[in-house]
């Protein structure tokens, strides 16, 4: 879920060189959601509107572990509470725990 918010108006290539770094510093929800808004900005800079994304990021980190106990949601009914991102609609990828782990989202 992070990697389709970090795409919107980027590239997958730009996407998929920040996404270690940044699950690499922050692995879980948790720690994400706890993240200092400048070192998530440094980190993704390369995809753009990063100011934006970060605060996005950081945002639905915090909405996951304070609404599904850090948790990324399974079904598509929990999804969809959750703000899409970068144009697609939450139908648009499946979730599952892997997907914060840096695996990007399943379109499907």
């Amino acid at each position: 879920m992070v990697a389709t918010v970090l795409s919107a108006q980027s590239t997958d290539r730009r996407v998929n060189s920040v996404t270690p770094e940044l699950f690499r510093r922050y692995p879980s929800p948790l720690e994400l959601a706890e993240a200092g808004q400048a070192d998530v900005e440094a980190i993704i800079q390369p995809v753009g509107f990063y100011r934006n994304k970060a605060t996005a990021v950081i945002g639905l980190s915090r909405r996951i572990v304070d609404e599904f106990n850090g948790v990324v949601p399974g079904t598509l009914d929990e999804l969809v509470t959750l703000r899409a991102s970068g144009g697609r609609p939450p139908t648009s990828y499946s979730a599952t725990p892997s997907t914060f782990r840096g695996s990007p989202p399943t379109p499907t």
